[in-house]
Parts: structure tokens; C-alpha cells; sequence
């Protein structure tokens, strides 16, 4: 049996940190693959200490974004419109997104990625 769960890869100075989404587990590697190859060690580490009964499965669609905040203030709060728990509770809609916003499927279309994962 295999589960497939969601692993984001982010490049930190000379290291590159994957983390799986679902399970909060967290490794690096010098290379993608090599942290790849860490953080699947560290997944299959992961489940054999605490089982691999009730885990969360990848819904297989990952959103990227650039998230810009405010620092050194408050945001003044809007006087109309959806408040920020709203917006946080739906879906993006992917034709209503900027063009700096991607949306991924795992699909054959990222084959080294979709296979990576498997």
C-alpha cells in the first residue's frame, strides 16, 4: 500500500529544505534530489515510529503564491468586502487569480515531480 502526500521544496541559502505538507516532517539536501531522497527517508522514518493508520492524503493540487504582508503596522480593517477568515475559507479560483499565482496538479504533465512523490 502507498499513500501520497504533498512535499514542497523551498531553497535556503546553499540547502534545499523539503517539507511534507500533511505530516509536518522536515529534511534538506545540498541538491533537490538529495533532499527528495531525505525527506522520503525521513516520511518512511515518520510512519514507522507513530503508524501509518488515519493519515491525511494529498489532494494532489498545490497553490503558490507571493504573500505580501504589512510589517510595522496594522492594516486597517476594510469597511465592506469579505473579512480575511473568509477569503481564508474558500478555494481559490484559479480564473480569478493574478498571473504571479500558479496553480499545480500532480499530473503527468510534471512527470519527475508526479514520480517523485509516488
Amino acid at each position: 500500500m502507498s499513500k501520497r502526500f504533498t512535499a514542497v521544496i523551498t531553497k535556503e541559502e546553499k540547502w534545499y529544505v523539503a517539507h511534507c505538507v500533511e505530516l509536518g516532517v522536515v529534511s534538506q539536501g545540498k541538491s533537490i534530489e538529495n533532499a527528495q531522497d531525505n525527506l522520503r527517508e525521513a516520511v518512511e522514518l515518520y510512519l514507522e515510529s507513530f503508524g501509518s493508520e488515519d493519515l491525511p492524503e494529498s489532494t494532489g493540487e498545490v497553490v503558490l503564491y507571493p504573500l505580501e504582508i504589512a510589517v510595522g503596522g496594522l492594516a486597517k480593517p476594510c469597511e465592506s468586502g469579505p473579512t480575511a477568515s473568509d477569503q481564508l475559507a474558500r478555494r481559490p479560483n484559479p480564473s480569478a487569480m493574478s498571473e504571479t499565482t500558479r496553480v499545480f496538479k500532480l499530473t503527468p504533465s510534471f512527470p519527475a515531480l508526479a514520480a517523485s512523490l509516488a
